[in-house]
């Protein structure tokens, strides 16, 4: 379904050109999207960390960029990502700061952002899963 809108989304934004464009100019409405790789299926975990920094708040740009990754990527990715999930929900001795999958509350996304955010600090939980994912 991402893919699906990005799609929609190009496909929408290559026609918001106009005819009036010389031949020396570059219209910007139809230049590329500078946000995404040229080659979306090339990213280390790295650049997959990268890239979303680069979107904030954006969910499809930031599935975007996972989704961009190699599979190795994808999986070290997966890996930190699954390690602050868990971090945060009720199990597994969590902080039960997020009650589920869809939960969307301030306090589950301030305890995601914060973990996250404070993963590069060796004492931090998944820091081991951030370093794996950095250095790839």
């Amino acid at each position: 379904m991402i893919r699906a809108l990005l799609i929609v989304a190009a496909v929408g934004l290559a026609g918001c050109g106009d005819d009036t464009t010389t031949s020396g100019n570059q219209d910007l409405a139809t230049s590329a999207d500078l946000s995404v790789p040229a080659d979306l299926s090339t990213l280390s975990c790295a650049s997959i960390l990268a890239c979303q920094a680069g979107c904030g708040q954006n969910l499809i740009c930031r599935a975007g960029c996972r989704d961009s990754g190699t599979t190795t990527a994808k999986g070290l990715y997966d890996a930190f990502a699954g390690c602050v999930a868990l971090s945060c929900s009720t199990g597994d001795g969590g902080s039960g700061a997020c009650t589920g999958p869809t939960d969307t509350s301030a306090t589950c996304r301030t305890c995601l952002t914060n973990l996250a955010t404070q993963a590069p600090d060796p004492a931090a939980s998944c820091h081991a899963e951030y370093v794996a994912c950095a250095s790839s």
